[in-house]
């Protein structure tokens, strides 16, 4: 689905870092010591033009874990297109393996962490103008390990998509999440 194109960090002044995940075609030939890579892709943008990936999250999710004392097992996030006020806003099911003390205040540092280290997603939450503050949904225990077992996708290397575009992933698991599946 998506492959690393571009992982510089901001060493020595570089005037571009990050990382680049790019959705395409990519062909690899040749011998051991001539290999020709030809890689026809698109980068992936996020819905809000926020540049959020996952190194933000998972920095953001330990963060908010060390102010909280909160445990995170598992977590997905995706996009809330407009709601019923016309406001935008990320959606996160997070599987506490210890609850914080308050889910509002793990939510409040989560998001004020983002948007310190990643200025897209400052610019784009300043003044609520263009996204709402995060919310968070708090899944019942098992709630990914049944939703992997209901999409045939528990264990090797089948892992839970962490930031998503749409809304596909975070749909399937509201709409399991007050079950418990015996799949």
């Amino acid at each position: 689905d998506k492959m690393l194109c571009y992982d510089f960090d901001n060493y020595y002044g570089n005037s571009f870092y990050g990382r680049i995940f790019a959705t395409g075609r990519c062909t690899i030939e040749g011998r051991e010591e001539r290999i020709n890579f030809e890689i026809n892709g698109t980068p992936n943008r996020n819905a809000f033009g926020e540049e959020l990936i996952v190194d933000n999250a998972e920095q953001g999710l330990k963060y908010a874990c060390e102010q909280t004392g909160a445990e995170v097992l598992e977590y997905t996030a995706a996009p809330v297109f407009m709601d019923d006020n016309a406001k935008c806003r990320h959606q996160w099911i997070i599987e506490f393996s210890k609850d914080p003390s308050s889910v509002e205040a793990f939510a409040d540092v989560l998001d004020k962490k983002l948007q310190e280290i990643n200025s897209d997603y400052e610019a784009k939450r300043h003044k609520n103008i263009t996204l709402q503050p995060l919310e968070i949904i708090v899944a019942r225990k098992g709630l990914f390990n049944d939703w992997m077992k209901q999409r045939g996708k528990l264990g090797g290397q089948n892992k839970v998509p962490r930031l998503s575009n749409s809304r596909e992933y975070i749909e399937g698991l509201l709409e399991i999440r007050s079950l418990k599946l015996e799949v």
